[in-house]
């Protein structure tokens, strides 16, 4: 009868004991949570930071080579292209000030990288007055004092050196984390542990379920962590090609514009020829690095930053019609409408949308045989939406691969299989476009053709006019 007393104060001194242990390691865990929560915000906000400052250094490279264009083939659309993103690397540049209030250093290297840009940009100016016989002076005189060069390379050092500083920020925050992550999951094996071993002690006869327990939350444990672990290094991945490809692909196409701007008369064809085909070939890699900023982002699940402006919707279908139409018909591809688009004035990001078409275009034609025809129609539909429907008549696409097409890189798996290359972005991105437009675009295909159908919602239209 005594051991029986003794066993029950025992048990009941355990259960006290337990119930101090789990209120105190409650409070703990509750308290190194919260220091976690706070550690995360820190390695967020640094991401933020260094997204902006890579969007910043994308649209100078932006504002630089619509410049140049436009210096060397007098085409408008390349100054309208300028004057937007100047507009978007002074906004870039302010939101960047914003965010590093909170760091003395980065805000005056801010600072100083907002003059920067402003002094490029009067440079850019100079150079389009040129070409405007507005000022015949100041850009010839800046030439040749090598001002130019030294701006743009003073503006993408300090973006660089700014980069560089977040970098270390961020490893010092994530490092931080992890350690406050590590000691978080210590206290809980250790509640745990004591959890099992309460359970072990009451429960003996269920000891082979438990431990079976235990080891399916390990086996999803682990596979959760080699998921984010993937995660992480698709998104590591990205942020490094974006930032290592844009200033060697910057500078090759800088070169080759100013080969072919300077020195024409002292090139052979062949080497202009050469020389335009480096061009092309870089800013077509220049773009893919551009797109992999683009899918980082929309995988994070960060809002994309749309740069909205009261655009005709048809004027910019027939831009990029108007890129394909050469090779189309060397192609023997039929590209057009049969019947008149319906005109519309539209609340977006001219550059986005256009984006989009361009790849919906680049697809159809690309996957079309020679005979066949590609249809571009638009219209408004009985909900209001402006529609945009862009079908072929290529093989189609099985529905097995329909839902594959539109996941990034879901073509790499096989991309040297192919006839037609391509890494799987452009399908994904132009979907991530459009709803951050608010809209839609949807894929259906049969056996021969397929139909992408991009839809803008009501809430963008300002105006609709005649077909045309």
């Amino acid at each position: 009868m005594k051991i029986t007393r003794r066993m029950e104060s025992l048990v009941r001194l355990g259960i006290i004991a337990v119930g101090l242990y789990l209120a105190a390691a409650s409070v703990v865990l509750y308290l190194q949570l919260n220091r976690l929560r706070g550690a995360e915000q820190y390695v967020e906000h640094t991401q933020d930071v260094r997204h902006a400052l890579q969007e910043v250094l994308v649209q100078a490279l932006e504002a630089e080579s619509t410049q140049r264009a436009f210096v060397i083939r007098k085409n408008e659309i390349y100054l309208t292209e300028h004057f937007a993103a100047v507009a978007a690397l002074r906004s870039g540049i302010a939101r960047v000030a914003e965010l590093t209030r909170d760091n003395p250093l980065q805000a005056a290297r801010a600072k100083d990288l907002s003059d920067l840009i402003e002094v490029r940009i009067a440079q850019m100016k100079a150079s389009l007055d040129f070409v405007h016989d507005i000022d015949k002076v100041t850009a010839p005189e800046s030439f040749r004092s090598g001002a130019l060069r030294k701006a743009a390379a003073g503006v993408r050092d300090g973006i660089q050196q700014m980069l560089g500083e977040e970098d270390r920020l961020f490893a010092e925050r994530t490092a931080a984390m992890q350690s406050m992550l590590r000691l978080t999951i210590i206290i809980f094996v250790a509640l745990l542990v004591l959890l099992v071993g309460v359970a072990v002690a009451y429960f003996i006869f269920t000891a082979r379920n438990l431990a079976l327990r235990n080891a399916m939350v390990a086996e999803l444990t682990e596979a959760k962590a080699a998921s984010e672990r993937a995660d992480t290094f698709k998104g590591d991945l990205l942020s490094y090609l974006g930032r290592a490809l844009h200033r060697p692909l910057t500078d090759i196409t800088s070169v080759t514009d100013l080969l072919l701007y300077r020195a024409t008369d002292n090139l052979a064809d062949k080497d202009q020829r050469l020389v335009t085909e480096i061009r092309t070939r870089a800013r077509f890699l220049l773009s893919l690095a551009t797109n992999f900023l683009h899918i980082g982002r929309l995988q994070a699940g960060k809002p994309l930053k749309l740069l909205e402006d009261d655009t005709d919707l048809v004027d910019v279908i027939r831009e990029a019609i108007g890129i394909f139409a050469n090779g189309a018909a060397k192609a023997g591809v039929a590209l057009g409408n049969a019947a008149p688009f319906t005109r519309a004035l539209v609340r977006c990001d001219k550059q986005k949308l256009r984006q989009i078409l361009i790849n919906l275009l680049d697809n159809a034609v690309k996957h079309t045989p020679s005979g066949g025809s590609v249809d571009v129609a638009v219209g408004q539909a009985s909900s209001g939406d402006m529609v945009v429907t862009i079908r072929d008549t290529g093989p189609g696409i099985p529905p097995p691969r329909l839902k594959q097409v539109t996941i990034p890189f879901a073509q790499i798996e096989n991309m040297f299989e192919r006839e037609e290359q391509g890494i799987g972005l452009g399908l994904p991105m132009a979907m991530g476009f459009a709803q951050a437009h608010g809209g839609s675009l949807n894929l259906s295909s049969g056996l021969e053709g397929t139909t992408a159908v991009l839809t803008l919602p009501a809430s963008r239209i300002i105006k609709v006019f005649a077909q045309s």
